[in-house]
């Protein structure tokens, strides 16, 4: 969860929100040149592999950093994400504005996740 939460931390001080934070976009990574190594039950071994959070799609850049050289591909007001991983302020404006937050959000999920083994 640290590496994942400074990794967000990354994305949002380069003024990204990600807004689609869930557990198929983060990725563990094999070292270069060694493929990841299967258990005989099916879990994959861990040890050496690298956490990246993947699919920036749905990033936005959030009104602190916005700059006219960027493209925004998605409209104002369009509903983004995965719903299970959503926060409230994706499914309702009236909740406030999509942001960092968001993402802290869904970090929260992913945490209560992985320490219960059980979806909200």
């Amino acid at each position: 969860m640290r590496t994942l939460a400074t990794a967000v931390a990354h994305a949002h001080a380069s003024g990204i929100v990600h807004r689609d934070i869930k557990p198929a976009n983060v990725l563990l990574v094999p070292p270069p040149g060694q493929p990841a190594s299967v258990a005989s039950g099916g879990d994959m071994t861990i040890t050496g592999m690298t956490l990246k959070l993947g699919d920036f799609g749905l990033g936005k850049l959030f009104h602190d950093h916005a700059d006219e050289e960027f493209t925004q591909l998605t409209r104002t007001g369009s509903r983004l994400g995965t719903p299970a991983w959503m926060a409230p302020e994706q499914i309702d404006r009236s909740f406030g504005e999509v942001g960092p937050a968001t993402d802290i959000h869904a970090l929260g999920l992913l945490l209560d996740r992985l320490l219960t083994g059980r979806c909200l």
